[in-house]
């Protein structure tokens, strides 16, 4: 019997130690799956906190943008040519700014008396495209008109777009003060 308690005595010291050093073992890997896990954690807030200040600051720069062609400014610089979503919206704002840059020589142009410049029109939804090209056409049939009377026909037709338009009202208005003259 006493050997038996003996055996008995030094299994449970056995097991005590083994469940002592599984304890510890245990304690170790716990702390060490916490402090991963925590470090994980971490760099995954990192990461997101990285990613949420570059789509703010390139978010900020394309409000910026527009707001600057709000107010008429077509010297802009997107300095974004990424391929995600956001760098589509720039690449679409560039094509944008690049259109408005065309119709602005063209407007420029059309200012300075060139009334045969091309206008490009985008698509049949481009209101100021449409526009430019009826003004220019309205400019071009006026010319034309004007030309006729310097060349002595006071009978030319002058087309009025509307009672607003002050270059075809003071056309005819010029044709009948020369008939008048040329009748005394």
């Amino acid at each position: 019997i006493n050997l038996l308690k003996e055996v008995e005595d030094r299994l449970s010291a056995d097991l005590s130690s083994r469940a002592a050093s599984l304890r510890s073992e245990s304690k170790t890997a716990l702390s060490y799956f916490l402090i991963m896990a925590i470090s994980a954690i971490l760099a995954a807030l990192a990461i997101a906190f990285y990613i949420s200040l570059d789509v703010t600051r390139r978010l900020f720069s394309l409000s910026d943008a527009a707001d600057q062609l709000a107010l008429g400014n077509l010297e802009l610089d997107l300095d974004d040519h990424t391929t995600d979503e956001i760098g589509n919206l720039a690449s679409s704002f560039g094509t944008m700014i690049e259109a408005q840059k065309s119709k602005a020589k063209v407007a420029e142009r059309i200012s300075l008396g060139q009334v045969d410049m091309q206008v490009d029109v985008a698509s049949s939804e481009d209101v100021l495209g449409q526009s430019m090209v009826a003004m220019r056409d309205a400019l071009q049939t006026k010319a034309q008109a004007a030309e006729q009377i310097a060349d002595g026909n006071l009978e030319t037709e002058i087309e009025i777009a509307s009672s607003d338009d002050v270059l075809g009202n003071a056309m005819l208005s010029m044709v009948k003060n020369l008939k008048q003259s040329k009748a005394e």
